[in-house]
């Protein structure tokens, strides 16, 4: 900024010799130089002198080495070779600055006139606005870049903290089924026990280590990533068949479905046996939630591009305290669940551009709704 003042000043004011100096407590010193200028590094000297005298008037004033005008100033630029000299005092805010032209001797550069000094004040009033505005922005985007740390800092902060939470629930669901085994095993190898008793220990162990293959399975879905090919989806005859599938479960439990389903719906680009996964966890949470029997309501509908379907339980619901927590890994609220149905069938939602989110139904209990979007062959 400061190289392209000191041009346009040069070049508009048709001279070799252009300064520009700060004021602080009374002393000068220079920011800024181009070609032969009053040296400050004195605070003592003429020169040094001469450009905090004329801040402090605060007019700008016009020296020619011929005359007429103050005879130290004139021997000064004599002894400089300049001819012809401009101060002009620029005071902002908290910023005193002067700026200083000069032309050498000589016939090239005549002495300057009115009209210069009317176009250096012009150009040293700017030049003080854009070193201003320069500052305003390195100002601003140190802030920004300091904004931009914190939010990393906090993002990595988060980060760690979830990848805490994550093992501390990875470690308690696995070692739970692992204490379980153990006991079992070994009750079963106790000689004492009869050996019906030591085969009902060796069953509870197998059951638990069939729950801990499931809960490694489920992680497993959750966190790998999915190469499945995606395709177009009838998504109204693949709800209806999981449906079908999972009405023998749903009847004994005496869980009544009811329906509310189009004709037809667009079909949707996706992984059809990640979505078939998602009605499934859905359907069975519903199930899960009404052990004494109850009403799943199920309507779909084509919505902004892609088709909305809602599931609707009759159970008790899902506590408020808790609704933020549901699509958690391992975050479960009912005994013996792994926590993970709901995310997975998140991931998978969200894979597929999608929203799965927890809603307030027109009725009790719980009301998840399914958004997915028709998509394309990508």
């Amino acid at each position: 900024m400061l190289d392209l003042i000191i041009a346009a000043i040069c070049d508009h004011l048709n001279c070799s010799n252009v300064a520009y100096y700060h004021i602080e407590d009374g002393k000068a010193s220079v920011i800024a130089q181009h070609g032969n200028v009053l040296q400050v590094d004195n605070a003592m000297s003429f020169a040094a002198q001469m450009v905090s005298r004329v801040d402090a008037d605060g007019d700008p004033i016009v020296i020619n080495a011929a005359g007429p005008g103050e005879e130290n100033a004139q021997s000064l630029l004599s002894t400089l070779g300049l001819g012809s000299a401009i101060m002009i005092p620029v005071a902002r805010s908290n910023l005193h600055s002067v700026f200083f032209a000069a032309r050498d001797v000589g016939v090239a550069e005549r002495p300057f006139r009115g009209a210069d000094l009317e176009m250096f004040f012009v150009l040293a009033r700017q030049a003080v606005v854009a070193l201003e505005n320069a500052s305003l922005y390195a100002d601003l985007r140190a802030y920004v870049r300091r904004v931009e740390d914190s939010q990393q800092a906090l993002l990595r902060a988060e980060k760690m903290a979830a990848a805490g939470r994550l093992t501390a629930s990875i470690a308690h669901e696995v070692n739970n089924p692992l204490q379980s085994v153990q006991n079992c095993l070994h009750l079963a190898g106790r000689e004492d026990l009869p050996a019906e008793k030591r085969r009902e220990y060796f069953d509870l162990a197998r059951n638990e280590l069939e729950r801990l293959m499931k809960t490694m399975q489920r992680m497993l879905d959750f966190y790998r990533p999915g190469s499945a090919k995606v395709e177009q989806v009838d998504i109204l005859e693949l709800l209806q068949h999981v449906i079908s599938l999972t009405s023998q479960q749903l009847g004994q439990r005496h869980i009544e479905v009811q329906t509310d389903l189009p004709e037809s719906l667009p079909a949707i680009y996706a992984v059809s046996s990640q979505i078939q996964q998602i009605f499934f966890n859905l359907i069975l949470n519903a199930l899960d939630a009404m052990p004494a029997g109850g009403n799943l309501e199920i309507r779909a509908r084509e919505r902004n591009r892609g088709v909305e379907i809602t599931f609707q339980d009759s159970g008790p619901g899902i506590p408020e305290e808790k609704r933020n927590n549901i699509f958690e890994p391992f975050f479960s609220t009912k005994e013996g669940g792994t926590g993970l149905g709901l995310t997975v069938s998140y991931n998978i939602v969200t894979a597929h551009g999608g929203i799965l989110d927890l809603v307030n139904g027109n009725k009790p209990g719980a009301c998840f709704r399914l958004f997915l979007p028709m998509g394309d062959k990508q």
